[in-house]
């Protein structure tokens, strides 16, 4: 378990090795010791794993930025939902609300909106306890876009809402703000927040298609 996120040389031709085969490894690890954490017949056993979990959460942490970069969503799923785990395991004080979170957003990504809201609402009292703002505001936004993309617009304008009095410079949240307004029969109300979103970013596109949809000038 002491590998760390690196690329490798291949001594026989300079290559890098290929960061799949490392992604493929380290999600094949975390299986294999969640798999003897709970195996494990004595507290020293049971420990001994706990700081192999531990390294492997680092490492973890650092590829899934890659994954999401990559669009490889399932295999960031896949460690997300290994992450959560090892969290759960090992304790770490201030990480499951966020992990939570991270794990909705992935499916709210693939279209799987009932597991994103599970997750989404799953996240909110943790962060809220740890009062982990700014990721409340994302998870808030987040569970949002599930209801607005499964036409729960009243539900998903509370939502917006939220997340806007935690953070009201996002542009993007004033955008689909505006969208359910819309939705909602407010026009006015849905045409001041592309407004405002244009405001926070001049060049916003899908503000400024929704304005001049509306027959109104950014």
């Amino acid at each position: 378990m002491g590998k760390s996120f690196r690329y490798d040389r291949d001594s026989r031709s300079g290559n890098t090795t290929p960061m799949e085969e490392r992604i493929s490894w380290l999600i094949t690890q975390g299986k294999v010791m969640l798999g003897l954490y709970r195996k494990g017949k004595t507290p020293a056993e049971k420990e001994q794993v706990k700081r192999e979990l531990t390294s492997l959460y680092k490492q973890l942490t650092q590829i899934s930025p890659v994954l999401s970069s990559q669009r490889r969503y399932k295999d960031l799923l896949t460690v997300q939902i290994i992450q959560l785990e090892i969290t759960r395991i090992t304790r770490v004080q201030g990480t499951e609300g966020v992990i939570l979170g991270g794990i909705g957003s992935t499916y709210l990504v693939l279209r799987e909106y009932s597991k994103a809201k599970n997750f989404l609402e799953q996240a909110i009292p943790i962060l809220q306890a740890t009062d982990n703002q700014a990721s409340l505001c994302n998870v808030l936004h987040n569970l949002g876009e599930v209801c607005r993309l499964t036409e729960c617009y009243e539900e998903a304008l509370r939502l917006f809402d939220q997340s806007l009095a935690i953070n009201p410079d996002r542009p993007t949240c004033w955008y689909v703000k505006g969208i359910v307004l819309e939705q909602l029969g407010h026009p006015d109300e849905a045409i001041n927040s592309y407004r405002y979103s244009l405001k926070l970013k001049p060049d916003f596109e899908p503000a400024q298609k929704a304005l001049t949809r509306l027959g109104i000038a950014a």
